[in-house]
């Protein structure tokens, strides 16, 4: 098969969890011997970045302009009903150049990562020929949805119930252009479902190859938490803004001598000044080695939707994670087998505390991380399936 993969951004470096799903569902397709070729809107948030000089894949990308302004949110607010964050990836210039490009490349199938995908096809929907499918990397809504009900400013707060109503229906409406939809876990899908999706649908989850460098040193005595992920992503943020005032105090309390290391792109200023409560920014060019040195990986989300596939590469590199309920939705590990869930500060404490004082049980987590991460994620069985899904598509 001849697949163009479009997308909002580019996928290198691949330095987020989006561009991690993209870039490694492309190259499980192309193990499988089909070919991809990428377009991506050049964005001043994910510039065209040169790519490595083996990267495997054809790129066309198509400058747009996407940073939000305060009179386009203001236009948009009072003369459309529709998500301000959909509307700045729609572009009458770039599905020119997009519908060109479909016409010359022969494709058997678009693969529209995210409803920004579908909303860059979508001048041009009518006019595609071939099937085109939308890999819905989270229920978009519901991170609004979440993000307002955690807001204390009522007005904010209204405004973003406001915003996430609007892209609620722009979700479905643009979800429903596409001839299948490939969510990555059956927990998204069901949020489709619920949201009236009455489409085809296939899971497929994120595909991850890493692997240990050597045998996988759980790190639990090492006496450091960690965290990794891209800071311009609001649920992060928000995330460690509530490990730090809400969970952090209380370990330090139990666990005088643990340190908390936190590196991500963007990294606020404020957490660079937190070294007096052992709290250290880091810069982690290479992510899987820096888990690997790394003690213990936390993922604290409050808000947001989708895999986070940091944890997926963590189960790969045998890391002992704690993530509250929410980070790990969509992802069928155990408590106390793979991983650890904790929503509270004293759940983080008998966590902790069951590690320090059972040595072994690291060693045991970390094993059973890196098999469940193997038989879940594996690229070829993934990319496989899809394929198959993929001629369905096209034989019907």
């Amino acid at each position: 098969m001849r697949i163009l993969q479009v997308a909002q951004k580019n996928t290198f470096p691949p330095y987020d969890g989006g561009k991690l799903a993209m870039l490694s569902m492309a190259k499980g397709l192309m193990h499988q011997g089909h070919t991809i070729e990428q377009f991506f809107a050049n964005t001043p948030s994910h510039p065209d970045l040169a790519a490595a000089a083996d990267y495997p894949f054809k790129v066309f990308t198509f400058p747009l302009d996407t940073r939000p302004k305060a009179s386009g949110a203001l236009h948009n607010l009072l003369f459309s009903s529709r998500s301000y964050n959909v509307s700045r990836f729609s572009s009458e210039a770039l599905a020119k150049a997009l519908e060109k490009q479909i016409e010359t490349g022969h494709y058997d199938i678009i693969q529209a990562e995210s409803i920004y995908g579908m909303a860059m096809l979508e001048p041009i929907r009518s006019r595609i020929k071939v099937p085109v499918v939308c890999r819905a990397h989270n229920a978009e809504f519901l991170i609004w949805q979440r993000k307002a009900r955690g807001e204390r400013n009522p007005v904010l707060r209204r405004y973003l119930n406001l915003m996430a109503a609007r892209l609620r229906r722009d979700e479905l409406d643009l979800l429903s252009q596409a001839d299948a939809i490939v969510p990555i876990s059956e927990v998204d899908l069901e949020h489709f479902r619920q949201l009236g999706f009455s489409g085809k649908a296939f899971v497929s989850g994120v595909a991850c190859d890493l692997q240990p460098a050597a045998e996988a040193r759980p790190g639990h005595q090492e006496g450091s938490l960690f965290h990794l992920g891209a800071m311009n992503w609001l649920p992060n943020v928000e995330a460690v803004d509530w490990f730090v005032e809400t969970i952090w105090p209380v370990l330090q309390q139990q666990f005088p001598q643990l340190n908390l290391r936190l590196a991500g792109l963007s990294m606020p200023e404020r957490f660079k000044k937190l070294e007096a409560q052992r709290i250290f920014s880091e810069t982690a060019d290479d992510a899987a080695a820096f888990m690997e040195k790394s003690g213990i990986m936390i993922v604290p989300l409050q808000s947001g939707s989708g895999i986070r596939v940091k944890i997926i590469e963590g189960l790969s590199l045998g890391k002992v994670i704690i993530s509250t309920t929410l980070g790990l939705e969509g992802i069928p590990a155990e408590h106390g087998k793979h991983i650890f869930v904790a929503d509270t500060a004293d759940e983080f404490v008998k966590v902790l505390q069951k590690l320090f004082e059972e040595p072994e049980l690291a060693g045991a987590i970390s094993k059973n991380a890196r098999i469940f991460a193997h038989h879940h994620f594996h690229p070829d069985s993934l990319a496989q399936s899809l394929a198959q899904f993929y001629q369905t598509l096209i034989s019907a």
